[in-house]
C-alpha cells in the first residue's frame, strides 16, 4: 500500500497568522485531526494534540 492511497485530498491548510480557536473549528468542520501551516509555502503542521496541549498549559 502506498501513502497516496490513504492520503486525504485536498490537504487542509491554515495560515500561520490564524487564531488557534479558528483552526480548531476548521479541523472540526472538516473532520480532520491536523492541518498544514503555511506562510506562502508549507512551514509545519498543527494537530488537535498541539491545540489541546497549548490550552492545557494556560
Amino acid at each position: 500500500m502506498l501513502v497516496k492511497e490513504i492520503t486525504q485530498k485536498p490537504v487542509l491548510t491554515v495560515p500561520v497568522s490564524q487564531e488557534v480557536t479558528k483552526v480548531a473549528l476548521t479541523l472540526r468542520e472538516n473532520e480532520v485531526g491536523s492541518a498544514v501551516v503555511t506562510r506562502n509555502k508549507p512551514i509545519g503542521i498543527i494537530t488537535e494534540t498541539d491545540i489541546v496541549g497549548a490550552v492545557a498549559k494556560k
